[in-house]
């Protein structure tokens, strides 16, 4: 390769300069590209289009850093996109061998950029691979320069807990607590867990979590104690922002047992339940950074954050709409964001299926063909990815396709396995596939782990012992939820027309009415699903007895 390829080349209007380190569009304007990201481009053009391996790119991007082949995917994913269509093309993924770059003979040589150069320079965060089909932590975000908005999710180091009483606790304890909570949070695809070797090595140089985060390129540190009492094993955790030094969550767990290894095991899946998943405390802190972003600032990932706090908190028509905004808002400046493109399909989707919709099918539609989309591209992160088989098997559900339904709950299972509002809403898949044991077991994983979502998971109970014509149970179970939503109050009033008790039946349907005035047989009929078809017309039956018109 001629030394000028070497500081600066052109693909199409696209023009990657080496020597800076930067890739400029048509207009000059830098395209944001990650640290790592960029070093993995720069191996592929020196390589003059000879194939790479994967361990040979992770050796010379990452030395002697434990990093796994999804940090290696995430940097192939956004150089793609900076390089544009034809730039996409020259990087050709060989299957279960590497990567190539060819690139066509018209990128031609452009001039080197002279003056000075801001660079950015990203520190790398190393997931560990829990057994099994494990999901595998990416490289985040951390810029120096500010106005390059961040579009992944977060890095949490987990440091060694204190053991204060080694005379009362093992001093190994603390390490051991720190290892399972790291393996375990290396299997939540929405956040990106630091290797032990990397956040143990400076277990000492603990102090201001601000300078701990610079060293360690991460958003957060998780750090705590553990102390023993004869049988009870105490452990206090405690999550900080490393950008701002304060503490975003803290929370003490008490444990019996006389194993303490045993007790530190079960101490870490609490921990895990509070911090991950879909309404987990790292989630709820990611909300509140996105909502406190400059909106000339917003990264594809501070857009999907925003849209899923509206969706999730204000689970109505009108959250909907106001999350609908801001996806076409985020996609209008990201037009091939595979984050903001999985959450506009989800609420396409929730539309439709909680009845908020002017036309279901079509809605329906939409998301599909997102979920679809998203399917078939490339390097997708794992936290999408996850949200993606998420849907696909709702629209497997839709399609009458319930072996791939149980498929997708496989998969999406094996990649969130500790995501307890995830895990519980499986069951609405599970439920109409006939899986009822299942669907309760996925129930009360959740109603363990997420007790904030106690009173979704009463409706659904209802719903699945209703289903198994436990109508006695499914009434109880309706009774102990506070609050419904129009859909449950209606697998309610089928109940209640169940047990004869018609008077009650017709008072919840008067009541949906009254919120949404528009809602009729119709409407449940296109947006209800099951495996046996005559559970779908029993239920339309009952509806109408109880006075839901067409």
């Amino acid at each position: 390769m001629d030394s000028q390829r070497e500081l600066s080349f052109r693909i199409d209007d696209v023009t990657v300069d080496l020597a800076a380190g930067q890739i400029l569009d048509a207009a000059g304007r830098p395209v944001p590209l990650r640290h790592q990201s960029f070093e993995v481009l720069r191996q592929l053009v020196a390589a003059q289009g000879r194939l790479l391996g994967k361990e040979e790119l992770i050796s010379a991007v990452w030395p002697g850093i434990a990093v796994t082949d999804d940090s290696l995917v995430q940097c192939i994913h956004e150089i793609r996109r900076a390089l544009g269509p034809k730039g996409q093309a020259a990087l050709q993924t060989i299957p279960r061998r590497g990567y190539r770059l060819v690139l066509p003979p018209a990128a031609g040589a452009a001039p080197a950029r002279t003056g000075p150069v801001s660079r950015r320079h990203v520190l790398i965060a190393a997931g560990i691979a829990g057994s099994g089909l494990a999901v595998a932590a990416l490289l985040m975000r951390r810029p120096d320069d500010a106005a390059v908005a961040p579009n992944a999710p977060p890095v949490i180091a987990v440091m060694p807990f204190d053991v204060p009483d080694p005379t009362n606790a093992p001093d190994h304890l603390g390490a051991s607590l720190a290892e399972t909570v790291i393996a375990m949070l290396s299997r939540c695809p929405e956040v990106a867990t630091l290797a032990r070797r990397s956040s143990f090595a400076l277990q000492d140089e603990r102090g201001d979590v601000r300078i701990l985060g610079r060293k360690l390129g991460a958003e957060y540190v998780l750090e705590g104690s553990v102390r023993r009492d004869g049988p009870r094993l105490r452990v206090t955790a405690r999550l900080d922002a490393t950008a701002t030094g304060r503490q975003v969550w803290a929370a003490r767990f008490d444990a019996q047992g006389s194993d303490p290894l045993a007790l530190a095991d079960a101490v870490a899946g609490r921990i895990i339940a509070a911090l991950s998943g879909t309404r987990g405390e790292v989630r709820r802190a990611e909300y509140a950074e996105a909502w406190g972003t400059d909106s000339a600032s917003l990264g594809e990932y501070d857009y999907a954050m925003r849209a899923q706090d509206m969706m999730l908190g204000d689970s109505s028509a009108r959250g909907n709409a106001a999350a609908a905004a801001i996806l076409a808002e985020g996609l209008a400046k990201y037009p091939g964001s595979a984050a903001i493109k999985v959450k506009l399909a989800w609420n396409d989707w929730r539309r439709g299926y909680n009845f908020w919709s002017d036309d279901i099918a079509a809605d329906f539609d939409s998301a599909a063909r997102l979920a679809r989309e998203l399917e078939a591209m490339p390097d997708l992160p794992p936290w999408v990815s996850t949200l993606v088989h998420w849907l696909l098997g709702y629209v497997a559900m839709r399609d009458g396709d319930w072996g791939r339904v149980l498929h997708e709950v496989e998969v999406t299972t094996a990649l969130a396995p500790y995501d307890a509002f995830l895990i519980t809403d499986l069951a609405e898949l599970l439920a109409p596939a006939g899986a009822y044991d299942r669907a309760l077991a996925n129930i009360d994983f959740g109603a363990a782990r997420n007790p904030a979502d106690a009173d979704y998971q009463h409706a659904l109970r209802a719903w699945v012992y209703r289903l198994q014509g436990r109508l006695a149970d499914s009434a109880r179970e309706t009774q102990a939820a506070h609050l419904l939503a129009p859909y449950q109050r209606l697998q309610y009033a089928i109940t209640l027309v169940r047990l004869n008790r018609m008077e009650d039946a017709r008072a919840q349907i008067a009541m949906v009415r009254a919120q949404e005035p528009g809602f009729g047989l119709a409407a449940w009929r296109r947006g209800t699903f099951h495996a046996d078809p005559a559970i779908v017309a029993g239920e339309l039956a009952d509806l109408a007895a109880a006075g839901l018109p067409q």
